[in-house]
This record gives structure tokens, C-alpha cells and sequence, in this order.
């Protein structure tokens, strides 16, 4: 639909969509993931896409589009595990259980969509070991290394560590 000089959005019907989309995506790749020439694997987390249930779809559909081989790992954790962990414990519980079956309806429905593109991962099995990490492995096409796994297992996160401290 055309749109006169007095609309915020003018001259946006002569913009080649496709192109700005490949455009952004090849930007997104070069300036914020910036792969090394043997990377095989590459990607980042995003935890709040659940935040907004109308955009989740296309969001991943715009990923798929556009990074041809975009894949989708969903973490997720027992509810009420995650009520007592990080920031969570802070808030409401049932605030946070709402959440959370909002994020895990949002996965149904993309792994439904896209079932050859997305993995659902659960905490309380992966951190069982690595061989409950082959599944991962053999979705992104890559040798399982169990030793790997166990090294990264080993290493515990520090980001929340803050929390009930001072800030420095």
C-alpha cells in the first residue's frame, strides 16, 4: 500500500524487503557472531523471544529465511527449580511459572513448525553426564566428543554470583 509524505513509513513500499533481510543477516554474521574460517558451530543465546508471543514464529521464520542453516536449541528446566534459581527467586512464583509455560508453548508450537530445525534440551537430564548431550551433538552434525563435554560440565557459571553482594 502506497503512503503519502505525511506517513512515518513512506517510501517504505520501494524498500526490497529480501534484500534488506539477506543484508541484515550477512551484517548480523559478520559484525556481531564473526565466525573464524573453521568454525562449524556458531550461534548465541536469547532468553526473553518468549517475551513477545506474536513475533516468536517470525522470528524464527526470519532466521530460517535468511541463515539457511539456522538451528534452534531450546533449554529448558523444572519449573519450580527455576522459581528458586538466579533472579527468578525474586519474583513471583506464579509470575514465573506463567512465564516459563509461556516459553514452553512458544517451543511446542516452533518445533511443531520447524521440527527438523529445533531440539528441546532439558537441565535436569543434561547435567546428568555427557551422554545426554549426543542428541545435541548429532542434531548440529558434529562428532560427539564425550571429554569435551565433561570439561565444559566441570566449569561452573559465575554470572549470577552477584547476587546477594555488593556490587563492586
Amino acid at each position: 500500500m502506497a503512503l503519502g509524505p505525511h506517513q512515518p513509513w513512506y517510501g517504505y513500499e520501494g524498500v526490497d524487503v529480501d534484500a534488506l533481510g539477506w543484508d541484515l543477516a550477512e551484517s548480523f554474521l559478520r559484525h556481531v557472531l564473526r565466525p573464524e574460517t573453521d568454525t562449524r558451530v556458531i550461534g548465541f543465546k536469547e532468553i526473553r523471544w518468549h517475551e513477545d508471543p506474536q513475533m516468536f514464529l517470525p522470528m524464527l521464520e526470519f532466521l530460517i529465511r535468511y541463515l539457511p542453516g539456522a538451528r534452534f536449541v531450546f533449554n529448558t528446566r523444572d519449573h519450580a527449580e527455576v522459581c528458586r534459581s538466579g533472579w527468578w527467586k525474586t519474583m513471583e512464583r506464579a509470575e514465573v511459572i506463567a512465564q516459563l509455560e509461556q516459553a514452553e508453548a512458544l517451543y511446542q508450537s516452533a518445533m511443531a513448525r520447524f521440527p527438523d530445525r529445533c531440539l528441546k534440551m532439558h537441565y535436569n537430564t543434561y547435567v546428568q553426564g555427557p551422554e545426554a548431550w549426543r542428541a545435541l551433538f548429532a542434531f548440529l552434525e558434529v562428532p560427539f566428543d564425550p571429554d569435551l563435554v565433561e570439561a565444559v560440565l566441570e566449569r561452573k557459571l559465575t554470572h549470577m554470583k552477584w547476587l546477594g553482594k555488593p556490587k563492586p
